[in-house]
């Protein structure tokens, strides 16, 4: 897995719509929302609602196909649908961060065929780093950088105990439970702020919901 920067997603739109050169009079991909709210009415024959990648995509393939008279529709200022920026800070030493898309998930295997966002990226020579879920992972609290990493590799071990205790019980019938109920059953109960922290990471932020609103059996099963 391969974090990626905002050019990437830049060069992916850009690649996706314009392929090479289609701004046309019907693709007001750099219009604001107050410019387009004040243009006359214009009638086109092809309407495309919402301008992520999908309606991006349909965009460029009706260009391919010859037919340039189209209007993407797109509530945000900018096209990407969820591969989108955030940048914060004082001027000039201010961030950029993704709030999207982050990633080229999966890159080649062997001789198959390769991922085209991984060709794109190339192609442009874009940054990329390789990334891991557990492993390219620094821990801070209020105070700023702290090792806790023995704290969180142990969320790691505390989620697969989870797992694997669920998977027992299914065999024999037993009822489900919160999946809080199974970490306790598994023998993790977190009581630090480093060890609610790092499960937050490992269970909270993967299925968007805190343990104790989560089917034991469901979460398991998606691992």
């Amino acid at each position: 897995m391969l974090a990626v920067t905002r050019t990437l997603r830049t060069l992916l739109l850009l690649s996706l719509a314009l392929r090479h050169s289609i701004l046309t009079t019907a693709f007001p991909i750099f219009h604001n929302v107050q410019s387009v709210l004040s243009d006359e009415r214009r009638d086109t024959k092809v309407l495309i609602l919402g301008g992520g990648v999908a309606g991006v995509t349909a965009a460029r393939t009706l260009h391919e196909q010859g037919i340039d008279d189209f209007i993407i529709v797109e509530a945000r200022h900018e096209l990407g649908g969820r591969m989108m920026s955030h940048t914060f800070g004082a001027a000039g030493e201010d961030w950029t961060v993704e709030v999207g898309a982050n990633w080229v998930q999966g890159t080649q295997t062997g001789s198959g065929p390769a991922n085209p966002i991984w060709e794109l990226a190339k192609k442009h020579n874009v940054s990329l780093r390789s990334n891991h879920d557990f492993m390219s992972v620094e821990t801070y609290d209020d105070s700023g950088a702290v090792d806790f990493q023995a704290v969180f590799r142990q969320s790691v071990e505390n989620f697969r105990s989870l797992t694997a205790t669920a998977g027992a019980r299914v065999p024999n019938q037993l009822v489900d439970m919160s999946a809080r109920s199974g970490y306790a059953l598994s023998g993790s109960r977190p009581s630090s702020r480093y060890e609610m922290a790092s499960e937050y990471y490992q269970f909270d932020w993967e299925f968007g919901a805190t343990p104790e609103e989560t089917s034991w059996l469901a979460s398991s099963w998606v691992h």
